[in-house]
């Protein structure tokens, strides 16, 4: 909040504007996949362009809380789509909250969970068509998948790593050796020795 009192608000909100069945369809799918409990009855519908549209926040709920609860503003600049399918409006949730630098390790398992996500929505989209959807060449998207399939205890030790070289480092390091892993097939205690001496 002090950022935006000083400096503005330097990003505008994102909101789609759904119709009643791409709303509907996109609260479903928010709720099975992050055991929510929205209806659309939550949302108040609003009469444009010769039919009923209902409003969702796609990006910016942190930005539009501070200038609301906070900084009391009663008008937040944002930007509005307008009657697209809830297929795309569910990539640019995940394009939101992916379009700033975060860990590796996190990236991978944003993309992990969307990647099938998007794959049971549209049966016949790429993994081409999905790392250019997010911006991300088609071997950074790999490399986040093969890491999501390393064991748990594995993934768990890069994200407690704090330094961030070191954690990207640690990150690159474990992808390879799962790549390895799967195109060697060698044990799981192999696997489990080599990101030993990796990690620690």
């Amino acid at each position: 909040a002090g950022s935006i009192h000083d400096r503005g608000l330097m990003y505008r909100l994102l909101v789609v504007g759904l119709d009643e069945e791409n709303c509907r369809a996109f609260i479903e799918t928010h709720n099975r996949d992050w055991k929510k409990n929205y209806q659309l009855a939550n949302l108040t519908p609003a009469y444009v362009r010769g039919g009923m549209i209902y409003y969702v926040l796609i990006d910016g709920e942190r930005r539009f809380r501070s200038m609301r609860d906070i900084l009391h503003v009663n008008k937040i600049p944002c930007s509005v789509a307008y009657n697209i399918p809830f297929r795309e409006a569910i990539k640019l949730q995940f394009q939101a909250n992916l379009h700033v630098e975060v860990p590796p390790d996190e990236e991978a398992q944003a993309l992990n969970y969307v990647w099938p996500l998007i794959k049971a929505l549209e049966p016949g989209h790429t993994l081409e068509q999905f790392a250019r959807d997010f911006g991300r060449s088609q071997e950074r998207v790999r490399r986040a998948l093969r890491f999501c399939r390393l064991p748990q205890d594995i993934q768990d030790a890069i994200t407690e790593t704090k330094e961030t070289k070191s954690r990207k480092t640690k990150y690159a390091l474990v992808c390879e050796l799962m790549r390895a892993y799967e195109a060697i097939s060698f044990g799981e205690d192999q696997l489990r020795g080599r990101a030993t001496n990796i990690l620690y």
